[in-house]
């Protein structure tokens, strides 16, 4: 055991928690990106059932994606 070693621990720590919110951030993006394009496809005349088939998902999970709250 080094003082490095006592030292580099909580930054790590720090370092993973960036790392984290980072990434938080950037799925929170593109969830946000990804609901504002459905949301265009169904304004253009896209129905659910349409781009369900098209992605090969279901309705349901098109909803998910539209409301901005799905994790694929």
């Amino acid at each position: 055991m080094t003082e490095h070693d006592l030292e580099r621990l909580p930054a790590i720590g720090k370092e993973i928690a960036a790392v984290r919110d980072a990434a938080v951030r950037q799925t929170a993006a593109l969830r946000s990106e990804r609901a504002e394009v459905v949301r265009r496809l169904r304004a253009a005349g896209w129905s659910l059932g349409d781009l369900a088939a098209r992605y090969g998902v279901s309705r349901t999970r098109v909803q998910q994606w539209e409301a901005g709250n799905s994790d694929d």
